[in-house]
């Protein structure tokens, strides 16, 4: 997260020096001073000519993208990284810090596969580095395992050089989050006049306001500036991506269709009516001229998938509502969502009798394990953990005596792997 910037205009050419005296100017702390922890800094040389007589320290080519550590012993730890960049990186090492901020291990040289930042990641598509390292937890900080990568484009740089890339950096920017409800009540002529009555825009508001939770350790309540992309940022403001009728299924479609055109990454939560393995439901006051379902195809009164475009942008889907899946593969509107580009699609094969009572839970689980709580040091689970918490959540008393376990209800589709950050 960028903390200081500082701009010195009408210098000539020579040698300069700066010292940065670990304030903060973005008013990010209330007493104006930096936390203690790692900082890297960029430098930005413009000319008389913006565009083309200018510089820069550090890599524009090159970014490390998704990242985690993995504990395999004691003493021993995994660093898996994904590089994101048109050609591979000349160069990418892991480094450790304690507490202290001091050097405990490494640079460790790791492989340097890197994939376009539009590509959905696969699994050789990670690359790895092991560290021998003992972690003595008596302190209350954290230890530090940060990124490194050089890219490979000296004959596009004037001075024909090989930059290094910023490190991992501690903002978490999820992208955006549009989470769906609807306050559905019945209609004397509407097709689904016996469903079950139900408000889910509480739930709805419940799970972007979680979303927005997600912080960087010591910075509790602070929603990052990545975060307000949780709303579709549009000029002039804001849009809030919880709705009540409006249009169906259409605005639905629309309102995904907007978030896409960021270019950010995003989630999708639906909590609602859905049936038949593929379609999720929009009441609308005036069915006869709405569309209300959104499915795989389209038909008269249903929008679909097919009018989306690809949906790589899409970190993981989850569809709370009755069948929206077939089985425990998403085989359905999930699998229908990742064969678009979606990374992860999470729906149910079972009737989840409506939004209420314990099923509030459910939903509300999936996304605590998804999302974590970094503030809490409580970091996010993959796909495959949420959905199932979120089907031990829904698993009855009864359920357990017979012996269902939680992917008796849940189904996924795509990387049951994949995490948010």
């Amino acid at each position: 997260m960028k903390v200081y910037e500082e701009w010195l205009e009408q210098i000539a050419p020579g040698g300069y020096s700066f010292i940065w005296d670990g304030r903060v100017n973005d008013s990010s702390t209330p007493d104006g001073l930096a936390p203690a922890g790692l900082y890297v800094f960029d430098l930005d040389v413009i000319g008389i000519a913006p565009g083309y007589d200018e510089d820069w320290l550090r890599s524009r080519a090159l970014r490390v993208g998704e990242h985690e550590i993995e504990p395999l012993t004691p003493q021993l730890y995994e660093a898996r990284y994904i590089l994101r960049s048109g050609r591979d990186a000349s160069g990418a090492w892991v480094e450790v810090y304690d507490p202290q901020l001091q050097r405990i291990a490494g640079p460790a040289s790791g492989p340097t596969h890197a994939i376009s930042e539009s590509a959905v990641p696969s699994e050789t598509d990670w690359n790895s580095v092991r560290l021998g390292v003992e972690l003595q937890y008596a302190s209350d900080q954290p230890y530090r395992f940060v990124f490194w990568a050089r890219d490979n484009f000296p004959d596009y740089d004037k001075a024909h050089r090989k930059k290094v890339a910023l490190t991992n950096q501690g903002v978490i920017d999820l992208g955006w989050c549009l989470s769906a409800g609807f306050n559905f009540k019945k209609y004397p002529n509407a097709p689904w006049s016996r469903a079950v009555e139900l408000d889910s825009t509480a739930i709805a508001n419940e799970i972007i306001s979680m979303v927005q939770r997600v912080a960087v350790l010591g910075q509790q309540g602070v929603i990052l500036q990545g975060f307000y992309k949780r709303h579709v940022v549009l000029p002039g403001g804001k849009e809030d991506l919880l709705y009540t009728y409006e249009g169906g299924a259409v605005t639905f479609r629309d309102k995904i269709n907007k978030a896409l055109q960021t270019g950010q990454f995003g989630l999708i939560s639906y909590v609602g009516h859905g049936g038949h393995g593929n379609l999720i439901g929009f009441p609308t006051q005036d069915p006869e001229n709405e569309k209300w379902f959104f499915g795989i195809t389209s038909s008269p009164n249903c929008t679909g998938l097919d009018q989306l475009p690809p949906l790589g942008k899409i970190k993981v889907v989850y569809l709370g509502a009755c069948y929206t899946c077939t089985d425990k593969s998403g085989t359905g509107l999930p699998q229908a969502f990742v064969q678009r580009g979606a990374h992860a699609a999470v729906g149910w094969h079972v009737d989840l009798k409506g939004v209420y009572n314990h099923l509030h839970n459910t939903h509300i689980t999936f996304w605590k394990v998804l999302v974590g709580d970094i503030s809490a040091k409580r970091p996010g689970g993959t796909v495959s953990e949420a959905a199932k918490a979120a089907g031990e959540a829904y698993r009855s008393r009864w359920d357990k005596l017979r012996g269902y376990q939680w992917d008796d209800y849940v189904g996924i589709a795509g990387n049951a792997a994949e995490r948010l950050y």
